[in-house]
């Protein structure tokens, strides 16, 4: 494995500071599109679910949009990316995309690379979406240094295709402290087009390892 992971760990609940850059471009139906650059700084409220190797984080990265993700880390090392939220307002509209990966393994004890698939739907909104992202989850060692401490870290990529009533590319990439599967560093570059249009690029690093509550 490339991942040094405490088997089974969990995050520290609270809520965690990166410092972010970046924008994004979004358009629903016959709503003009709608430009928007991140500010300086974004928070992630990080909850711990139900299921004990399961946690939940809540990124506000505007007003108008955050993103929920689940992650779970078994006992044996490995990490599931099991669904993916964007929550975002345009045109007066609050629509909400919805990712559900099967197969969802990002991180796995025996190899460092595997497929992951997910189903995309949008809810509240005018138009009817559903698509599917097909991919790749590469994993490999890194070093973050978050106020001026390193972190031993696992990068995970996640490379999709989206074909379906959104079409185009989705690149993710996260880096998980290897002793709890924190999230301390961000970068996404998202293009895809259709009924809707959404269009990421950002990047965000944590500013502190330990929570506000």
């Amino acid at each position: 494995t490339t991942a040094a992971s405490t088997a089974g760990s969990r995050p520290e609940p609270g809520v965690y500071t990166f410092a972010a850059t970046g924008s994004e471009d979004v358009k629903l139906g016959p709503f003009p599109a709608e430009h928007r650059e991140l500010p300086t700084e974004v928070s992630m409220v990080l909850v711990h679910d139900e299921d004990p190797e399961c946690f939940t984080t809540t990124v506000k990265l505007f007003e108008q949009h955050s993103d929920d993700t689940t992650l779970c880390a078994s006992p044996d090392g490995t990490v599931r990316f099991v669904e993916h939220r964007k929550h975002q307002s345009v045109g007066g509209m609050s629509p909400t995309v919805t990712f559900k990966c099967d197969p969802n393994v990002v991180i796995a004890p025996s190899t460092d690379q595997g497929d992951i698939a997910c189903a995309i739907s949008l809810e509240g909104a005018p138009v009817k979406v559903e698509s599917q992202m097909t991919g790749s989850a590469k994993s490999s060692p890194a070093t973050v240094e978050i106020a001026g401490q390193a972190v031993e870290a696992t990068l995970v990529e996640l490379t999709f295709n989206v074909s379906g009533s959104l079409s185009g590319t989705w690149v993710e990439k996260l880096w998980l402290a290897n002793d709890t599967q924190l999230p301390v560093q961000m970068e996404r570059e998202l293009d895809l087009s259709g009924p809707a249009t959404l269009k990421e690029s950002n990047k965000l690093v944590l500013t502190d390892l330990t929570p506000t509550t």
